[in-house]
């Protein structure tokens, strides 16, 4: 199986070299910056490309772009019918869906800092297109960078990107 991400930034850089130290997933990094893309696959040993290749059911598709530069990197996507991950701040599921032609199969994810370091904490949250084994695989994906934290609804997303968002920013300031 192979995940691929659109985005090479802090977090998909956390969560890619997570997975390839997990083992067992073949990861891809798309970014649009050379230098980072060389960096990445000399740093991490993963595959990178400026732009996504075709993507299959079989695979999982991490979005880690900016949430305010999502719209234009989803455009033109083809997710055929791969998993998505989400890790974008404030992007609801329908508006994912609507800019990536009505999949349905996406699993929001917020996950914190210290996923950086492995000794992360993320919130998920699974569409209704995302079955039970979506979820797991989901949820397996994320535990390559630390704990995992189901939410009974999407509305709790605001409060985990809070907490992981200005916590550890919080108390680097005390």
């Amino acid at each position: 199986m192979t995940i691929y991400f659109l985005g090479g930034g802090n977090m998909a850089e956390a969560i890619a070299g997570g997975l390839v130290k997990q083992g067992g997933y073949h990861v891809h990094i798309a970014n649009r910056g050379a230098e980072k893309r060389e960096r990445l696959a000399r740093e991490l040993g993963v595959q990178v490309s400026e732009k996504l290749p075709g993507l299959s059911a079989d695979n999982v598709l991490v979005l880690a772009v900016k949430p305010q530069d999502m719209q234009a990197a989803c455009a033109g996507l083809q997710t055929n019918g791969a998993l998505v991950l989400s890790v974008a701040a404030g992007l609801s599921i329908d508006t994912l869906s609507r800019w990536l032609g009505g999949t349905r199969r996406i699993v929001r994810v917020m996950p914190n800092t210290p996923s950086k370091v492995g000794l992360g904490v993320s919130g998920l949250f699974a569409a209704d297109g995302a079955g039970e084994a979506d979820k797991r695989l989901a949820q397996n994906v994320m535990a390559a960078v630390g704990e995992t934290v189901w939410l009974e609804n999407e509305a709790q997303m605001h409060a985990i990107t809070g907490i992981t968002g200005s916590g550890p920013a919080y108390v680097f300031y005390l």
